[in-house]
């Protein structure tokens, strides 16, 4: 169907006037008759229409309605720029001319379509859309591609390729023949290969072949020398092979080249090789029988190759023994055996024996040869002569036997190891040595490998723990066998000491004798062990103490980040001494070092020492952990606190533990003592039966500690110590009861904090004298009150422990009321169930019972916060409670709590106790207190400390 090549839209075309309608039944009668499709397109470029034989193409293709032609083109391969430039011909209303498309069917086979097309326009030169025809091509594009695929391979490949016709003369030759010879193809087309390849040198036999099988139009195969166009001579594998017409016709043949110069070179070179070895060699055929022998295995043999060839290797004249002397049979050579079974045979030992007695040696290696598999089997043996090499052998090894029996008779453990430190003899007592080790001898061993493999079987003790020491060890042991200057004493970790001894000869022969002298050690450890343990808790002294700790922190121990270094203080031995005896005291010191050994002792060489008196110290490692958590010291210090038997009673012991972590708190044995030492200061200063690990502040602490020590002294002295009063009121009237006196005290302008002030002032024993001049100072300031006329109510004071345990306590208040007698019926002293659990127990109990007898009221202070309080209560002669003010704190947000003081409220008032309440800060607490009965109340709602004098001011 020829379409109009003008693509001018203002073109008026003859044909716009006929209808569409009636063109298409024209082109489809003509379709009818041919392979083409008419297709058409509106005015957006969509298929709208596709008209085939039979209609089959629009079934086939009915997906394509509606969609734009280049949407359904996979590649366009008459087109330089694909589907992109189809698309850019129909937006530009280009004419169409022989567009060869690719296209995927419903099958998913690939399909190829030529089209042609031209847009059309109506009479007003309107674009209506395109119609065109479209050819299957796919046969010719299939047809097409496979020729230029076939000629792509022919040509890329490396072997020669000529095509010739049926006289033999040369039509074509491939890339690969101009390479390899030199000629191009019209130089050589219409000659046959012989005219330009054969040189002088060519066999005729093999040209003659050549020459009857392209007569008689025959295939055949042979090996040719040709001549390139350089002169350059080469070896080819030639096939030739007849090119026949489908009725059997000679239109030609085909010849295949392969250039085997290098091979037929290398196969020369190698059988110049093989004549000319130093070792025999001989070829046995898959028979047995030998096929070919080189010059040197017909002189070892002394036998020529004509004599060799057709001898079987079973044949019984050979006369072959073992290494060991026994005969060997015919199917136990080497070449035998590589026959029977396709495996290697690598430096067989074979004797030959001589008429003489005289036995030839050789050494014997024996293969399946690497010939074709379609060839028979074959094995390829060679032999050298080593008869001189294995007489000195067998004389040195009788050599050998005589002196391993003598060196077995001796005690000690006996190894020689070569100039190349490879071991050439030992005797059983150095096999001995190493028994409990992962070490198997055996000789030809290097002298590393043995230390290596007892390094990594933790064999040696003294190696050291981490692999910066061992390979610290290896160095020097090694160093010392290779040059011996002194004696080496080595310990193992099985518990044995041996003295090594190490020489090297003039031959470089290493010769080393390890005596055992486990004995004489444990001799001295003994000693050692006395002269460095505490003789009654056996304990380790506070030297060995200070060198593990150096040890522990020398800059290579990888177990530094990993330890702990701790101080532990029995809380009141002397109270203890004083009441079971020097005896009693010597049981409780035994066991705190029994339970901190089974703590920290035996954990990954963790020690134990003591540090003088009822003091001592312990370095625990973490064992492979991360480190140590606080639970760790809590149940260390729970385990110290186990009560003790003495003499039939049971003893609970308080201990006070301070705890320094390796090496963040310290780089030096002398910081981690002082350090630890500083946490247990911690630890006692917090009331002691506790523990502390060590915090940088403490330090600063410390220092501040020694400052505020000395002027707390200087003004304990000078009785420049303030009070405070802070009023208390009942509850339901805030009517005033009476005050608590509480201590004041600045420096530097700074107040500083009761509980601060008061600890420091016990811990330098000033606590009896602190406590005098607070007591003073509220009697006096308050008996000046009532003497104005004034009526406070009672006065209140805390009493420490020094004071309660003071046995003159009781005459110092009887002088002290006789001093303020309008004091007399107001005095309350405070007392808290800490300063009740005090070692000196009696004591106190004594002070309290005479303080009630005086008439002097005592109140049990933050109640709840302590340990045993119930027995307190009807023990001793307690009128009031004072609940502590961190349960009035969650009054109203904890129904717990509410329900614990509401309780406490209760159980006080039914032992006819009075109840106050500390800390009261807002009205929803005073509210709930009122209503559950507390008594009386003080805290900030009703006002902060001051002075009596402000106060009765501003009230």
């Amino acid at each position: 169907m020829a379409l109009s090549n003008s693509h001018t839209p203002q073109t008026k075309r003859p044909d716009c006037c006929v209808g569409s309608g009636e063109i298409l039944q024209r082109l489809e009668a003509l379709l009818a008759l041919s392979c083409d499709w008419l297709w058409e397109t509106d005015a957006q470029h969509r298929l709208t229409d596709i008209i085939g034989k039979d209609g089959r193409v629009r079934c086939l293709f009915q997906s394509w309605i509606g969609r734009p032609f280049w949407q359904l083109a996979e590649s366009c391969a008459s087109t330089k720029h694909g589907r992109s430039r189809l698309k850019d011909d129909f937006e530009l209303l280009r004419p169409l001319t022989g567009q060869v498309c690719r296209v995927t069917g419903k099958d998913g086979m690939a399909l190829f379509f030529q089209i042609n097309g031209e847009p059309r326009f109506d009479e007003d030169g309107n674009f209506l859309g395109y119609w065109g025809v479209a050819q299957d091509v796919t046969e010719r594009e299939r047809l097409s591609r496979r020729a230029m695929i076939s000629d792509q391979i022919v040509r890329s490949t490396n072997a020669v390729v000529i095509v010739c016709d049926a006289a033999g003369v040369i039509d074509w030759v491939n890339p690969g023949f101009e390479q390899l010879t030199g000629y191009t193809l019209p130089e050589v087309r219409h000659r046959k290969p012989g005219d330009v390849l054969q040189c002088p040198e060519t066999d005729r036999e093999t040209i003659r072949q050549l020459g009857d099988a392209v007569r008689d139009g025959r295939e055949i195969r042979t090996t040719i020398l040709n001549q390139a166009k350089s002169g350059r001579k080469y070896w080819l594998d030639l096939e030739i092979k007849p090119v026949r017409s489908p009725d059997g016709d000679l239109i030609g043949f085909i010849a295949v080249q392969n250039d085997i110069t290098e091979l037929l070179e290398s196969r020369r070179r190698l059988e110049i090789v093989i004549e000319n070895m130093a070792a025999g060699i001989v070829l046995h055929g898959s028979d047995g029988n030998i096929v070919a022998a080189n010059s040197e295995a017909c002189r070892l043999l002394q036998m020529t190759e004509d004599q060799m060839k057709g001898r079987e290797v079973l044949d019984p004249s050979w006369g072959l023994i073992y290494a060991d002397g026994r005969s060997m049979g015919g199917h136990e050579m080497p070449s035998s055996i590589a026959l029977s079974t396709g495996e290697k045979v690598e430096n067989q030992m074979v004797g030959v024996r001589k008429p003489n007695g005289a036995v030839q040696w050789l050494r014997v290696n024996a293969q399946i040869s690497g010939a074709s598999a379609t060839h028979d089997r074959e094995v390829v043996a060679s032999f050298v002569d080593v008869t001189e090499e294995e007489n000195q052998k067998r004389e040195r090894e009788a050599t050998r036997t005589l002196l391993k029996e003598v060196i077995e008779t001796i005690p000690d453990g006996v190894a020689a190891f070569d100039e190349t430190d490879r071991l050439i003899l030992f005797n059983e007592a150095f096999r001995q040595y190493y028994l409990n080790s992962d070490v198997k001898l055996r000789t030809g061993m290097r002298f590393r490998d043995i230390i290596e493999k007892g390094l990594q079987a933790g064999f040696y003790a003294d190696a050291g723990e981490t692999d910066t020491e061992k390979r610290k060890w290896l160095d020097w042991r090694l160093h010392q066998h290779r040059n011996p200057q002194e004696v080496v004493v080595q310990k193992l970790t099985d518990g044995r000491w041996f003295q090594i001894r190490e020489r090297v000869s003039s031959s470089g022969i290493k010769v080393g004798v390890r005596s055992e002298i486990t004995a004489l050690k444990q001799a001295e450890d003994d000693l050692r062990r006395i002269a460095e343990t505490d003789p009654l808790t056996r304990a380790a002294t506070r030297d060995i103490m200070l060198r593990s700790l150096a040890e522990v922190l020398h800059p290579e121990a990888t177990s530094v980040s990993k330890a702990v270094f701790g101080i532990v203080d029995i809380d009141d031995f002397k109270a203890i001494n004083d009441k079971y005896g020097h005896g009693g005291g010597d049981v409780i010191l035994t066991e705190t070092v029994k339970r901190l050994t089974e703590v920290v002792g035996l954990q990954c060489g963790g020690l134990v020492a003591r540090l003088g008196g009822d003091e001592f110290a312990f370095l625990a490692h973490a064992c492979g952990r991360e480190g140590f958590l606080p639970e760790d010291f809590t149940a260390l210090h729970g385990q110290l606190c186990q009560p003790v038997w003495v003499d039939g009673q049971q003893v609970s012991p308080r201990a006070s533990l301070g705890v320094a972590h390796i090496p963040a708190d310290g780089q030096t044995a002398g910081e981690i003592l002082k350090n630890a030492d500083l946490a247990l200061y911690r630890a006692k200063g917090s009331g002691r039966n506790t523990w502390k690990t060590y915090d940088p502040k403490y330090r600063r602490c410390l220092e501040r500690r020694q400052i505020l020590r000395e002027a707390l002294q200087q003004d304990i002295k000078d009785k420049r110590i303030g009070v405070a009063f802070q009023p208390q009121v009942e509850t339901g009237t805030r009517k005033l009861v009476g005050f608590e006196a509480l201590a004041r005290w600045s420096h530097g302008g700074t107040a500083v904090s009761p509980e601060e002030f008061v600890a420091i002032a016990e811990e330098m024993g000033a606590g009896c004298a602190l406590g005098a001049v607070v007591i003073e100072r509220a009697c006096e300031e308050y008996g000046a009150l009532i003497k104005s006329g004034v009526n406070p109510g009672h006065l209140a004071l805390n009493l420490a422990t020094s004071q309660l345990s003071d046995p003159g306590f009781s005459d110092w208040i009887d002088a002290l009321l006789a001093r303020f007698p309008e004091i007399r019926g107001r005095l309350e002293f405070e007392i808290t169930e800490t300063v009740l659990l005090d070692q000196k127990s009696d004591e106190i109990t004594r002070n309290v019972r005479w303080l009630h007898a005086a008439g002097i009221g005592l109140s049990l202070d933050d109640f709840g916060t302590g340990y045993g309080s119930l027995k307190h209560l009807w023990r001793l002669p307690i009128s009031k409670l004072k609940i502590d003010k961190s349960f009035i704190r969650d009054i109203g947000t904890d129904a717990n709590v509410d329900t614990i003081v509401q309780t406490m409220i209760v159980l006080a008032h039914g032992l006819n106790l009075e109840v106050v309440a500390e800390g009261v800060e807002t009205e929803a607490q005073l509210e709930f207190l009122l209503d559950i009965g507390c008594d009386s109340v003080q805290g900030y709602l009703i006002s902060k400390p001051m002075t009596l004098t402000h106060y009765f001011e501003y009230s």
